[in-house]
């Protein structure tokens, strides 16, 4: 009777267009995006490039913050959001050793910041699925990103122009 309650929900989920993918599927998904990503980033020396390589990784490392909330696995939560913060530390570093005028050549820069934006929308949304207690690394990380996003504004636009912390 279970087997036939289970054969039934599959296929009205399919029926429904409902994705029936293990939650082991996203993780491994990810990890190969990020080995690969890794890997291209050793090989890349253009800026623009390891920037925008650098955003892809922090976009896997996010996937893997969003499956470790929703499996409860906080432990590994905090370990990708560390990674995750430390990718796009490391995409700052890399277009300010540049030197260039982030307001005249902007390509890097413009796409770290949209990145950061979009990003700290996904972790806001993170965040309000966990308890008060499991929420702290996810808002610390927030602060973080817009730390980092707030340089990037303040790079692209001038300090008359960038946002004004509250």
């Amino acid at each position: 009777m279970k087997l036939m309650a289970a054969a039934l929900l599959m296929l009205t989920l399919e029926a429904c267009g409902g994705r029936t993918i293990p939650l082991e599927a996203p993780p491994a998904r990810l990890h190969a995006e990020l080995q690969r990503d890794r890997d291209s980033l050793v090989k890349t020396s253009n800026p623009v490039s390891r920037a925008k390589i650098l955003i892809r990784i922090s976009d896997a490392l996010l996937g893997l913050v969003r499956h470790s909330a929703a499996t409860g696995d906080i432990v590994a939560m905090k370990y990708s959001l560390n990674q995750y913060t430390d990718a796009l530390e490391d995409g700052q570093k890399v277009m300010q050793e540049t030197g260039r005028n982030a307001r005249s050549k902007s390509a890097g820069f413009m796409d770290l910041e949209l990145a950061m934006r979009r990003q700290l929308r996904e972790l806001e949304d993170i965040g309000a699925t966990l308890t008060a207690n499991e929420r702290d690394p996810v808002n610390q990380a927030i602060t973080n990103v817009s730390g980092i996003r707030d340089s990037m504004l303040e790079a692209l636009m001038g300090g008359l122009n960038a946002p004004q912390n509250h």
